[in-house]
């Protein structure tokens, strides 16, 4: 970096300041682990409704899905309040995967005629109103150019093949590379960092799913069109998942993704091996967040808030379907 660039980057960072200490003041809205942890042994879904009540993460006689979609439109509306003029933009793409959901839930709805609005999430990018919009009149312009063309497709092969799930590959692929265009057009590298971390992540999730199938992929290509082409572990992992279960495992072994690594080789369950992926891009962020101020620093509270949703909707689930405080921890991600 010169000096020149340098310096444009501290000139950046210091423009933070003031969010950077804001988002610190809301750190305290998140509910801390020990809490999760004391909720997770809740002997029935009252319990739970009045503990989340007393940390007040829901309001009387508000549904837990209500509330955690009002916590999660309050902690995006708060954070974009804070992003100095003309970086809209780059945070974004930390939104642009509940645009994907909405499109390809959407989508999905309409071409299999299900009704679909009650599984919709909020997001300014891609509201629910413009994705079912977009499904009905097939008409995708709206959305970032690389998610546009991969929607388009989507319905061209569904009308072929009548496979939903290409729905999810095609989409999914163009959501990280909007993403990636994005980050890449921004010199802070945190976010492009972020990007290639989680599409690692996803595609881990990916690679062990067909590993785990009686008729896995048995060439690299079929492999590759499965997987988000731009993490640092993609380029390895088509010929792993083509030369099996052992290769893949010992090839992580050997990375900084040894935890998935050795669960997979143990046959551990693929929620266990989720949590672990889940968990080491939590870990990842964080460190991020730590700076003193930057950028990353309304990122990661963004990013914290998500996993506090996955966390409130596994306590929910857990406790409604009679699971131990054992089996409920076993699944935090925390």
């Amino acid at each position: 970096m010169t000096r020149k660039e340098k310096k444009a980057a501290s000139s950046r960072a210091e423009s933070y300041l003031y969010a950077s200490s804001r988002v610190r003041a809301l750190e305290g809205k998140t509910l801390p682990a020990e809490k999760l942890l004391a909720m997770s042994d809740a002997s029935s879904p009252e319990e739970l409704a009045s503990m989340l009540k007393d940390a007040s993460v829901v309001k009387e006689g508000e549904p837990l899905r209500d509330a955690l979609s009002r916590r999660w439109e309050e902690t995006v509306e708060e954070v974009f309040s804070l992003i100095p003029g003309g970086d809209e933009k780059t945070f974004s793409l930390l939104l642009l995967p509940y645009a994907c959901h909405n499109v390809k839930t959407a989508l999905k709805g309409k071409l299999g005629g299900k009704k679909t609005k009650d599984l919709l999430l909020f997001c300014p990018v891609f509201t629910p109103g413009q994705a079912e919009a977009a499904a009905e009149e097939r008409d995708f312009s709206s959305l970032p150019p690389k998610m546009a063309d991969a929607a388009a497709r989507a319905v061209e092969e569904f009308e072929k093949t009548g496979d939903p799930r290409r729905i999810d590959v095609l989409l999914d692929s163009g959501c990280f590379a909007d993403m990636a265009d994005i980050a890449a057009a921004d010199p802070d590298p945190f976010f492009s960092s972020y990007v290639r971390k989680k599409a690692d992540a996803v595609d881990l999730m990916i690679a062990c799913r067909l590993l785990r199938m009686q008729s896995p992929p048995d060439s690299e290509e079929a492999a590759r069109e499965e997987l988000i082409p731009l993490g640092e572990l993609y380029p390895s992992l088509p010929s792993l998942i083509v030369s099996g279960k052992e290769a893949f495992s010992a090839f992580l072994l050997h990375t900084g993704y040894r935890k998935i690594g050795s669960l997979f080789e143990e046959g551990r369950r693929l929620s266990e091996i989720e949590k672990a992926c889940d968990t080491l891009l939590l870990e990842q962020t964080r460190e991020a967040g730590s700076e003193l101020y930057g950028p990353a620093v309304p990122a990661v509270r963004l990013l914290a808030a998500e996993f506090e949703m996955k966390n409130l909707r596994i306590l929910s689930l857990g406790v409604e379907s009679r699971q131990s405080g054992e089996e409920i921890r076993a699944r935090l991600r925390i």
